[in-house]
C-alpha cells in the first residue's frame, strides 16, 4: 500500500456534488482511490458516505462533477457496466437458489458454462469457506455465512473494485469482530481495491488502509488509522474517532493559551490567530495517574473523581478539575482502584496532546 500513493488513481471524484431539491447531500467531494487498497468512508448517519458509495456504484447520479475509473469517466455508464460489485447490508441473495447458483448467476449472465463456471464457482465459496455449503439454500444459512456467499458472489467475477455498504452491521459483536478480519484477510488475497462505508470506527480502523471521515457531505480528513487518531484535523474527528479530552481554550491578546474555565495558562506555542477560540486534545490513554514524585517533563493537574467505569482491562476514571468540567482517564484496572470524591493527581506530557483550530 505504500507505493499506491505514486500511481494514478484507479478511481477519481472530482467536485461531487448531490442534491435532493434544497438539500445538499455531497458537497463538492474530491477523492482519489487506489487500485489494491481497502478504504473506508467513515462517519456518523446522514453524513453522506452511503450516497457516496452508491455514486461509485452508479446507483446514484451526481447533480455535478466527475467520476472517473481507469482515467475514464462513467457517469453515463449503468451500474452494470462499471467495474464494481456492490455488496449490500442486507446481503440481496435469491432465496430460491442455492448458494451455488448465487454464485453463479453473475456468471450465466455473462455467458459463461459448463466446466469454467463450475470452477470459477467452486473456487470462489473456496475463498470464503463456503464450499460444504453450495447445496444449501440462503434461509438454511447463519447470517455471517450469507455474508460469506455475498462476498463469493460480488468476487466471482473478479471486479476491480468491490464496494462494501456495511456489511456487517447485522452481526452480533464476536462475528462481526471475526468477519473484519477475514475481510482484511480476503483483500490481501485478491488484492483488488476494497471501499467499504461504515459507522464503525473500530472497524475502519482494524481493516482499512486508508479512512474518509466525513460530516455534512463533506469530507474532514483522509489519512491512515494512525494519522487520523493521532492527528486529527478537526475537532468533529477527534471526537469522532476513539475517545477524546477535548479541552475548550483561547489564545488570548499576548498569545498566551489559556482554558476557559479556570483561566489557566497552558504552555503550548501556537500560531493560531489572536483572540481566537481553540481546542486542546487529549486522549485518555495518555493521561497518567501520578504516584509519588512529580515528573517535571509532564503537564501536572489535580481534580477530584467523580465517576469510575470498569471496562474489563481499562477503567475509565471522569475528574472534575480546574482546566475542564470532565476529563476522562483511562487506567489499567489492575493497577489500583478509585473512590468517588477523592484527590487524583494526574498529568500528561504536552507532545502527547493536539491544539485544534476548528
Amino acid at each position: 500500500m505504500s507505493a499506491t500513493s505514486h500511481r494514478p488513481p484507479l478511481i477519481r471524484l472530482d467536485r461531487i456534488v448531490k442534491q435532493y431539491g434544497a438539500s445538499t447531500v455531497l458537497d463538492n467531494v474530491n477523492l482519489d482511490i487506489h487500485a489494491g487498497e481497502f478504504l473506508a468512508l467513515l462517519g456518523p448517519s446522514g453524513c453522506g458516505k452511503t450516497t457516496l458509495l452508491r455514486t461509485i456504484a452508479g446507483f446514484v447520479t451526481p447533480t455535478s462533477g466527475d467520476l472517473t475509473i481507469d482515467s475514464r469517466s462513467v457517469l453515463a455508464d449503468p451500474p452494470h457496466r462499471r467495474p464494481v460489485n456492490t455488496v449490500f447490508q442486507n446481503y440481496a441473495l435469491f432465496p430460491h437458489m442455492t448458494v451455488n447458483n448465487n454464485v453463479a448467476f453473475g456468471l450465466r449472465r455473462l455467458g459463461i458454462r459448463g466446466v469454467e463456471l463450475d470452477e470459477q464457482v467452486m473456487n470462489a465459496l473456496v475463498l470464503v469457506g463456503m464450499e460444504k455449503f453450495a447445496d444449501r439454500y440462503p434461509a438454511q444459512l447463519s447470517g455471517g455465512q450469507q455474508q460469506r456467499v455475498a462476498l463469493a458472489r460480488a468476487v466471482v467475477n473478479r471486479p476491480k473494485v468491490l464496494l462494501l455498504d456495511e456489511p456487517l452491521a447485522a452481526l452480533d459483536l464476536k462475528l462481526r469482530k471475526r468477519m473484519q478480519l477475514e475481510l482484511k484477510r480476503l483483500h490481501e488475497r485478491l488484492g483488488m481495491t476494497f471501499v467499504i462505508v461504515t459507522h464503525d470506527q473500530e472497524e475502519a480502523l482494524v481493516m482499512a488502509d486508508r479512512i474518509v471521515v466525513m460530516s455534512n457531505g463533506r469530507i474532514e480528513q483522509v489519512g491512515t488509522g494512525e494519522d487520523i487518531y493521532d492527528n486529527p484535523a478537526s475537532r468533529f474527528v477527534a471526537d469522532f474517532i476513539g475517545e477524546a479530552n477535548l479541552i475548550a481554550c483561547r489564545v488570548d491578546a499576548s498569545g498566551v493559551l489559556r482554558t476557559h474555565r479556570g483561566d489557566v495558562v497552558l504552555p503550548y506555542g501556537t500560531t493560531s490567530p489572536r483572540e481566537q477560540d481553540v481546542t486542546l486534545m487529549v486522549r485518555p490513554e495518555r493521561i497518567q495517574v501520578v504516584e509519588g514524585t512529580r515528573n517535571p517533563d509532564l503537564l501536572h493537574f489535580t481534580g477530584i473523581v467523580r465517576d469510575v467505569v470498569y471496562a474489563g482491562p481499562i477503567t475509565r476514571i471522569y475528574v472534575s478539575c480546574d482546566i475542564a468540567d470532565e476529563i476522562v482517564v483511562s487506567h489499567k484496572s489492575t493497577q489500583r482502584q478509585f473512590s468517588i470524591g477523592e484527590s487524583l493527581p494526574f498529568a500528561w506530557s504536552s507532545s502527547d496532546a493536539r491544539i485544534l483550530t476548528h
